[in-house]
């Protein structure tokens, strides 16, 4: 594994060099964007092709994709699973659905 150009063999150097890595990574003295940079943003899709997504969004689609994803993983921070979703469809699948089509309205 290398790190800045050096060869590191020992498990104990890579182990400091990812501790420092990830240290370095999510640290408070990290330089902070004030502001953000439009270039890093990608152009918008015309409202035609925004209209063609929310229309191919039909309930079933919605509710196949939901119960296609692994019951165990966890999308946020929020720590529901997919398995909560699937479960609790019946409940839930209306909202699912209309924040999906109000992401992409």
């Amino acid at each position: 594994i290398e790190d800045n150009g050096s060869s590191m063999t020992q498990e104990s150097q890579i182990r400091e060099s990812a501790k420092a890595y990830f240290y370095s990574l999510f640290s408070s003295e990290r330089d902070m964007l004030t502001h953000p940079n439009p270039a890093l943003f990608l152009t918008i899709p015309q409202s035609v092709d925004l209209i063609g997504l929310y229309d191919l969004l039909s309930e079933e689609k919605v509710r196949k994709a939901m119960f296609g994803i692994d019951p165990n993983s966890v999308s946020g921070s929020d720590g529901f699973s997919s398995l909560f979703f699937q479960s609790c469809w019946e409940i839930v699948g209306t909202d699912v659905e209309e924040a999906i089509r109000n992401f992409l309205s």
